[in-house]
Formats: C-alpha cells, sequence, structure tokens
C-alpha cells in the first residue's frame, strides 16, 4: 500500500510511475486516487491531476470538498482517473498530483498503472459538468469506429456535485454503463448513491463503472447514464475509455507480450498469444 502523502496549498505528487521499459507508443494510464481529511478544506475544481512531465492529461471536473476529520465517517474519498494517452514519448513518466485550500489537512495515496495500446484498439473521451435530471440523463457519450463482433471492455470514471444545499441522491440500479444505449448488457451502480449538503459535508465524490461487452455492434457507442431522484440540482462528469479486441483473436489483451508499468510492487502475469485461423 502506497504511504499518504500531506497535501499542501501547492502541487503535491502523490504518486509518480516511469516507463522506463516503454519505447513512443499508445499508451493506457490508470490512476486510482484516495483521500483523507483532518479538518475542512477542499481541492479545488481541475486541481486534482494527472499529467505527464508538465502536461496535464485530465482532471478532476468539480471540487474535492472535505468537511470532515478522518475520525469521522465519510471523511475520504476515492478517484479514479483513466487515460489513453496517444503518441506518448518514449519512458513517458506519468504523475498524480493535487493541491488544496490548507496545507497539511488533505492526504491522498494514488496508485497508477500504464501498458501499450500494442494491437489493441481504442476510444477515449472526457466529458464536461452536465447537469442530471430527474428524468434519465446521458452524461457522457463515447463514440468509436470498432467493427461488428469485436470484444469490448470499457472503464468509466464520474464524478459528482451537490450544488443544493440539501441531500441528494441517485436511486440503485440508475447510474448506468450501456451499449448503444442497450439496456441489454448494461452496468449499474447496484446501490443508492447518497450526496451530502455542499456546504457541511463531503462531496465532489468520484465513482466508477466497469463492463465487457462482447459481439459488438458496428461502431459501438458507449453511455454513461444517471437519473437524480429528487429536485435539488446535481452535477456528473465521466470520462470513458473503451479498448477493443478485433474479432477473430483468440485472446485479450493482444500483443507479443504486454508492457505494463505501475507505480508500486505488485505480482502480475503476462501471455503470450498466436494468431490462428
Amino acid at each position: 500500500m502506497p504511504k499518504l502523502t500531506s497535501i499542501w496549498k501547492s502541487y503535491q505528487a502523490i504518486a509518480t510511475l516511469t516507463t522506463s521499459s516503454f519505447a513512443s507508443s499508445d499508451n493506457f494510464v490508470i490512476a486510482i486516487v484516495q483521500f483523507e481529511s483532518t479538518a475542512s478544506t477542499n481541492i479545488a475544481a481541475g486541481n486534482l491531476k494527472l499529467v505527464r512531465g508538465s502536461t496535464t492529461l485530465a482532471s478532476a471536473e468539480y471540487y474535492i470538498f472535505h468537511t470532515s476529520s478522518a475520525t469521522t465517517y465519510g471523511a475520504w474519498q476515492v478517484h479514479l482517473i483513466p487515460y489513453l494517452d496517444s503518441g506518448a514519448p518514449a519512458s513517458a513518466q506519468y504523475a498524480v498530483i493535487a493541491k488544496a485550500g490548507a496545507a497539511s489537512v488533505v492526504y491522498g495515496r494514488a496508485t497508477i498503472i500504464a501498458f501499450n495500446k500494442g494491437s489493441l484498439s481504442a476510444a477515449y473521451v472526457d466529458g464536461d459538468g452536465t447537469t442530471i435530471d430527474t428524468s434519465e440523463t446521458t452524461i457522457k457519450a463515447l463514440s468509436t469506429s470498432f467493427s461488428a463482433g469485436s470484444d469490448v471492455a470499457v472503464m468509466a470514471s464520474e464524478q459528482f456535485w451537490n450544488f443544493d444545499d440539501n441531500y441528494n441522491y441517485i436511486n440503485a440500479d440508475l447510474n448506468k454503463l450501456q451499449q448503444s444505449n442497450q439496456a441489454t448488457g448494461q452496468t449499474t451502480n447496484q446501490y443508492t448513491i447518497s450526496f451530502g449538503s455542499y456546504s457541511s459535508d463531503d462531496i465532489g465524490n468520484g465513482f466508477g463503472l466497469l463492463n465487457r461487452f462482447t459481439s459488438a455492434p458496428s461502431l459501438p457507442e458507449y453511455e454513461v447514464k444517471a437519473t437524480r431522484s429528487n429536485s435539488y440540482t446535481l452535477g456528473g462528469e465521466a470520462k470513458i475509455l473503451a479498448l477493443c479486441k478485433p474479432p477473430k483473436v483468440p485472446e485479450f489483451p493482444l500483443g507479443p507480450t504486454l508492457l505494463v508499468a505501475i507505480c508500486f510492487p505488485i505480482t502480475f502475469a503476462v501471455r503470450k498469444w498466436k494468431k490462428t485461423g
């Protein structure tokens, strides 16, 4: 487990990863970040970032607001940041960085994993903030050029922001990841998501949805959707990363080898494949 890093009023690197064995290529980069707080402060909108060197690749859409002590229930948040780094340089270095409104109040830890795209096809979109209605709302959709029959793995990150001084909810099964607007094969958050008051609770929370869609239609689209369960104003944002294995290739993932880098030691297995037929 990576150690906690104190977040200051200037940018601090929570975790770094150097892909020393990677040639110039397209890379998938995935970061998971956890925050805890000891008092009230915030990480302003855009001040949690995934970067490559001095280049910002992706960032949080909304404030990450902490009002509680780490000894109080709810005084922590977890955020997922996926990214497709097209044309990344050799030995690219990635980092998760953040800065807060007060020093030594928020503490964070992060894990970063990166791997080459290889022979996979891929698509990615980073959404803007969207107002979620009491009817089903598409937070963001990802269009692709994938061919019919493909095997597609989809990862979506989400962040929500409650704009009202009242509790807000997304009821169970009303936060969804779909393929081409079809309920068949969708994945949902199976529990109610609760959002506290913007003036007195920890909000700006992150969530995620994952799914694998087999035998996709031609040019599939992937949508993140939600329905708020009361009249109070709720915002949402999504980043969607889709990895596609073309038809008639026997294994997922692809590549003579799969190059993987991770920012702290982990045991993993890499399989090889041969194209048949």
